[in-house]
C-alpha cells in the first residue's frame, strides 16, 4: 500500500505547484492511501498469522511437555530420596540387631563354657541321687513297691538317655523326691496281693505316714502289721480291730479325721 502511495505522488510531482490542483492532489492521495490490500496480500498475512499461532502452539505443546518431564524427574528424586532414607533406618537398625545378636552369642559361648563345667559336676550328683532313691525304696516300708521301683528304673534310663538335657533330668530326679516325700504326711489305702501263711491272699493295705503298713482281709476277720525289725508281716491281734476299722474309714475319708490308737509292731 505504501508503494502505491509513493507512485502516486511521483507520477503527480509535476501538479504540485500548479494553481489550483493542490486540494486536488490531497484528495487523490488521500483515496489512493485508503484503497483495499490485494487478495494476495491478504492471504499472505493469514498465512502468517496461521504460521505464528502454530508455533505458539507448538512452543506451547514443548512447554508443557518439558514440564511434565520437570514434574515426573521431581517426583522420581523425591521416591529415590525417601527410599534412600528408610535404606539407611533399615541398615541402621540391622546395625543393632547385630550388635544384639552379638551379644548374646558371646553370652551363649560363655554358657557353653560354664555348662561343661556344670554337667561334668551335676551328672553324677544326679546319678547318686537316683541310687540313694533306689536304696530308700527298698529300705522304707513296702507299700506301692511296683510304683515306686517303677519310678526308680525310668529315673535310671533317664540319666542315660543324651536327648534330654541336664536341666529336664534334674526336674525329673526332684519330683521323684518331692512324691517320696508326700508319703510321710499322707494316710491312704490302696488293694494288693500279699503272700501270709504260705499264700498268696488279696488284702487292703492301710498306710499311716510311713509310721505303719497294716493289712486287713476282704471278709474283715484278719488284720495284721509289717515288722520292720523282723522284715515280715505280723498277725495283730482282735482287740485292736475296732479302732483299725475307724483308721480304715478315716483314710477312705468315711470319716473326720481324729487321733487315731494304732497297734505298732
Amino acid at each position: 500500500m505504501g508503494r502505491r502511495v509513493r507512485i502516486g505522488v511521483s507520477r503527480l510531482s509535476g501538479l504540485v505547484h500548479r494553481p489550483g490542483c493542490r486540494g486536488v492532489l490531497l484528495g487523490w492521495v488521500l483515496l489512493v492511501g485508503l484503497a483495499p490490500a490485494a487478495p494476495a496480500d491478504v492471504g499472505t498475512l493469514t498465512a502468517l498469522q496461521t504460521d505464528a499461532v502454530e508455533a505458539e502452539a507448538d512452543t506451547q505443546r514443548r512447554i508443557d511437555h518439558l514440564h511434565d518431564e520437570t514434574r515426573q524427574l521431581a517426583d522420581d528424586y523425591l521416591a529415590a530420596e525417601r527410599e534412600l532414607q528408610q535404606l539407611r533406618a533399615y541398615r541402621e537398625q540391622l546395625g543393632k540387631m547385630a550388635g544384639v545378636q552379638q551379644r548374646q552369642i558371646a553370652a551363649l559361648e560363655e554358657q557353653l563354657g560354664r555348662l561343661g563345667t556344670t554337667e561334668t559336676v551335676l551328672l553324677p550328683m544326679l546319678t547318686e541321687m537316683v541310687d540313694t532313691l533306689r536304696r530308700f525304696v527298698e529300705l522304707d516300708l513296702p507299700f506301692q513297691l511296683a510304683e515306686r521301683r517303677g519310678r526308680v528304673a525310668e529315673l535310671a534310663d533317664l540319666l542315660d538317655d543324651p536327648e534330654v538335657g541336664l536341666a529336664e533330668k534334674y526336674r525329673r530326679i526332684m519330683n521323684a523326691y518331692l512324691e517320696e516325700a508326700k508319703y510321710g504326711s499322707s494316710l491312704a489305702t490302696y488293694r494288693d496281693r500279699l503272700r501270709l501263711d504260705g499264700r498268696e491272699r488279696d488284702v487292703e493295705l492301710l498306710r499311716v505316714g510311713r509310721i505303719a503298713l497294716i493289712y486287713r482281709t476282704p471278709d474283715d476277720q484278719a488284720y495284721g502289721a509289717w515288722d520292720t525289725s523282723s522284715g515280715g508281716w505280723q498277725t495283730l491281734p482282735a482287740e485292736h480291730y475296732s479302732a483299725l476299722r475307724e483308721a480304715y474309714r478315716v483314710a477312705d475319708k468315711q470319716m473326720a479325721p481324729q487321733l487315731l490308737r494304732l497297734p505298732l509292731p
